[in-house]
């Protein structure tokens, strides 16, 4: 695109300097050339090897130029038809997702009613901003979705299951799933479970849908408790280095918190008792605190030093969690780059302290008629039992 612009100045200023020239030797003739098509021909004729009005080079440059800019956009326009293809061939295969999406929130709807009251089964409230690809789609995407129904297939007694195996046999790759995306900006509303996310600016959203698909097409399993994944708006999840923030809500109850932490006593904790696996990280061996564990106003925040299973060098995974009256909203990035605990804690505290829930479902430090948590936020810290 550069050097398409690039060669439309060029040509600007040939044209110029052909007016230029030509209106030297004759205003009436530089009028019709900026008016007439191809006038500029005549006087190309008419002063042909003239020192002072010659302006044949000028003209076969105009020429040249003006085959390679239609050269470039047919260039163009046949990548923009390359890539409409492929995020189409991607939609045709996306029902299994979007089943597996509306499924997952059928679940936590129905883990968070525990009065037995009808649930807001309403979709989070947010701007939205559409993948890189699906932008390039324009109407078309919608279109697709909201096409008039076709007339119904014949019904077949023939069993099912080959058109999921071979769905299965071809997964999306990591750049058809990105282009499916759909990143969120302002407010992520989880009304059904009692709290929302103001997304900080420069930030963005994936919901858990979108977070899935892409960890399909990197072959990562599935997390049960993921909500939602956060990046800042100028990292794109394909480029080398990139992160995210996982989302995750654990949804076991109101879980009691002491007012301070003792680094020490905690790390001694983890290092020698028996391990729970409640918040996603790295595993392996827990080396030290990074960013010694902190809790104030219902937030806690810690980075942990960790060298993975067959790992020849330690990562850090960063946390932060908000306390709730039926569970807690976990901030976690796994595997940061060493030397990164301090942008990475920052990142996970103001999301943690961006979160807020609606009234009755705040956590309170004093004993609630909610069900309790087996653990402490001493043990969630420390991933103990």
């Amino acid at each position: 695109m550069m050097m398409y612009l690039l060669l439309q100045f060029a040509l600007l200023a040939v044209a110029i300097a052909i007016v230029v020239r030509v209106w030297r030797a004759s205003a009436l003739d530089g009028v019709l050339c900026l008016i007439v098509p191809l006038y500029v021909l005549v006087p190309m004729i008419k002063h042909w090897k003239n020192p002072d009005h010659d302006i044949r080079f000028h003209v076969a440059l105009l020429f040249a130029g003006a085959i390679g800019a239609v050269w470039m956009q047919y260039h163009f326009a046949q990548e923009i038809l390359t890539e409409q293809t492929a995020a189409r061939t991607a939609l045709r295969s996306a029902p299994a997702d979007q089943q597996a999406e509306a499924l997952a929130d059928q679940a936590f709807e129905s883990d968070d009613d525990d009065n037995g009251t009808p649930t807001d089964t309403r979709r989070p409230q947010a701007t939205i901003e559409l993948g890189r690809k699906a932008r390039a789609l324009g109407g078309d995407a919608v279109a697709s979705d909201t096409a008039p129904p076709q007339p119904a297939a014949p019904v077949s007694l023939e069993p099912a299951a080959a058109p999921r195996e071979e769905a299965r046999a071809a997964p999306l790759t990591l750049r058809q799933a990105l282009a499916l995306a759909t990143f969120q900006r302002g407010t992520f509303d989880r009304s059904t479970i009692g709290f929302a996310i103001d997304v900080p600016e420069h930030f963005h959203l994936l919901s858990a849908g979108d977070a899935r698909r892409i960890e399909a097409s990197q072959g990562t399993p599935g997390d049960a408790r993921e909500i939602a994944w956060v990046t800042q708006e100028n990292m794109p999840l394909d480029s080398p280095g990139a992160w995210h923030v996982t989302v995750r809500w654990l949804s076991d109850g109101w879980v009691a918190a002491n007012g301070e932490f003792d680094a020490w006593r905690l790390l001694q904790q983890a290092q020698t008792g028996a391990a729970a696996k409640r918040l996603a990280g790295s595993g392996g061996e827990l080396i030290g605190f990074a960013v010694a564990p902190s809790y104030s106003g219902g937030i806690a925040d810690w980075v942990e030093e960790r060298l993975p299973q067959a790992a020849t060098a330690s990562v850090l995974d960063c946390h932060a969690v908000r306390l709730g009256r039926k569970g807690v909203v976990e901030f976690s990035v796994v595997g940061a780059a060493p030397g990164s605990q301090a942008l990475c804690n920052a990142n996970v505290s103001l999301l943690a302290r961006s979160t807020r829930f609606e009234a009755g479902a705040d956590y309170s430090p004093a004993a609630v008629d909610a069900p309790r948590a087996s653990y402490t936020l001493a043990q969630l810290v420390a991933g103990v039992r």
